[in-house]
């Protein structure tokens, strides 16, 4: 595969991306979890007083300690003790040798897990640990650099993950059996594209690829992102080729999105990054000919972290694989239970989709389908809300079936609206009557829910009617809700309303 073809088109980087494993989001299957009542709001805390502006910041005896420990390392072994830290999965930075609170935090993550004592303070006993630490996981992939020869980069490559080399004329393919795991590198003329406008290429988002971070320097840039199920980094850089001519040499390197466990090597690849080597092997600013060498630039920063499954809106069940939803415009790769969405129409009016999740086995929800609600209508909304594990923090929030009460009132700009108090995740969360019948679906805010004491206060939502979602459901040739039946004998509670409709409902993850 050559270069110039692998920047045809704007998508072309997605175009290389293949499906992703499966891998389960952090959810509940679809099924019938007992239903949660939102939480009652905690006392506000009280913010603590600001320092006087004046006032200078006491020197940190733990800090001091660590970065005196740290500097009395030799160069290459700072390095060396970064290196490590990658390879033990706590340290998400550029290897230059250089302290800070990364390194410092990195540093107490590593000896907790160890049983060292966690005080940053590395001495030639722990610094042996950890050297071999990293060496252990570094060996246990087989990650060596080696020079590419189609490109003249050179560059880390995990040779047990990347076991098949296909070599081409403007670069190489380093991946694994199943093309899962991929590594490809570049060399382009700057006579066919320049650096900023390769840029502009790489930055370009399309329904199936979205960027997540980009970032330009005069000498390099760096795009990453989510494409077709899979995590991107590409990072090019300008120099000369042996002859002196002007050239972009780079890679990408493609790792199934939900396998953070390949996220070190992701940053050991981009640390090891030479795009313009010398004989020794050490990276060099290049120049052109007859031209005064350019300052060596800053390195580029590595990966962002890996995302990770959020639940971040509810799905209502109307066939066993197909579900309606309302997804958020900066949903990256749904799922529900771990698995695939795929969108299979949707409405731009009211953000309604109807959704198939190939493999699902849910219970379309017995919910039956009302006029629409009148103002000052008291509603019950239904919905997988997210929940962070306090003891858990690091971990991405889990998905509670929950329910928040609220009340129906108009909109400015003509229609129905709802003041609730929804939490995050519930976006797309059908709304009852207090008879139990459905009347529309909690649309999307303006603007995400700022929680206090993590609990969402009342504000204003538009209120999608059943209409909107009749109407999708038609133009999809699929069978509309079925209607309301008669008039229960008792306003409907909450707990009612989630017993039956709870079943039937499903949490949306997506990447972030």
């Amino acid at each position: 595969m050559t270069m110039r073809a692998w920047m045809l088109g704007t998508t072309a980087l997605a175009l290389l991306a293949l499906a992703a494993g499966a891998a389960s989001a952090q959810q509940p299957q679809p099924g019938a979890p007992k239903p949660v009542a939102a939480p009652k709001p905690a006392p506000r805390p009280t913010a603590p007083s600001a320092p006087k502006p004046d006032a200078q910041a006491a020197p940190d005896p733990a800090y001091e300690a660590s970065l005196a420990a740290f500097e009395a390392l030799s160069p290459q072994d700072r390095r060396a003790v970064q290196e490590a830290l990658v390879w033990s999965g706590d340290f998400l930075g550029v290897t230059e040798g250089n302290f800070g609170k990364r390194t410092r935090d990195a540093l107490i993550a590593f000896e907790k897990k160890n049983g060292l004592n966690p005080d940053a303070v590395i001495d030639a006993k722990e610094l042996q640990i950890l050297l071999a630490a990293g060496k252990k996981a570094r060996e246990a992939v087989k990650f060596a650099p080696v020079t590419d020869a189609a490109t003249g980069l050179r560059i880390g490559v995990p040779a047990a993950i990347m076991t098949q080399r296909t070599p081409g004329k403007a670069g190489a393919r380093y991946a694994s059996a199943d093309g899962q795991i991929a590594l490809d590198t570049a060399v382009i003329p700057v006579a066919e594209i320049d650096l900023p406008a390769l840029f502009d290429r790489l930055k370009t988002e399309s329904p199936t690829r979205k960027v997540t971070y980009k970032l330009a320097r005069p000498d390099w840039v760096v795009v990453s992102g989510e494409a077709a199920g899979k995590r991107f980094y590409t990072r090019f850089a300008k120099g000369a080729d042996a002859a002196g001519a002007p050239v972009l040499r780079g890679y990408t390197v493609y790792v199934p999105a939900r396998k953070p466990e390949l996220e070190r090597v992701v940053i050991a690849i981009a640390n090891s990054f030479e795009p313009f080597p010398a004989a020794a092997g050490h990276a060099v600013a290049a120049h052109p000919p007859g031209g005064a060498p350019a300052a060596p630039a800053a390195p580029p920063p590595p990966p962002p972290p890996a995302l990770k499954p959020t639940p971040a809106a509810t799905a209502l069940a109307v066939a066993t694989n197909r579900y309606l939803t309302l997804l958020p415009k900066d949903c990256a790769s749904p799922t529900i239970a771990g698995r695939e969405v795929r969108v299979l129409r949707a409405d731009a009016a009211s953000g309604l989709s109807l959704i198939e999740v190939s493999g699902a086995n849910a219970r379309p929800a017995r919910a039956g389908a009302g006029a629409a609600a009148a103002a000052g209508a008291e509603l019950l909304f239904v919905g997988y809300a997210a929940e962070a594990d306090p003891g858990k923090p690091l971990d991405p929030p889990r998905a509670v079936l929950s329910v928040a009460a609220g009340v129906a009132s108009p909109e400015r700009q003509g229609g129905l609206g709802v003041l609730v108090g929804v939490q995050p995740g519930m976006q797309g969360a059908p709304a009852f009557d207090r008879r139990g019948v459905m009347v529309g679906f909690v649309g999307a805010a303006a603007r995400p829910p700022t929680l206090v004491a993590g609990v969402a206060p009342l504000r204003a939502y538009p209120l999608v009617p059943v209409e909107a979602a009749q109407a999708l459901l038609a133009a999809a040739g699929a069978p509309a809700l079925a209607p309301a039946g008669g008039e229960p004998q008792r306003p409907a509670s909450a707990g009612d309303v989630a017993a039956q409709i709870g079943p039937g409902l499903a949490s949306v993850a997506c990447l972030r």
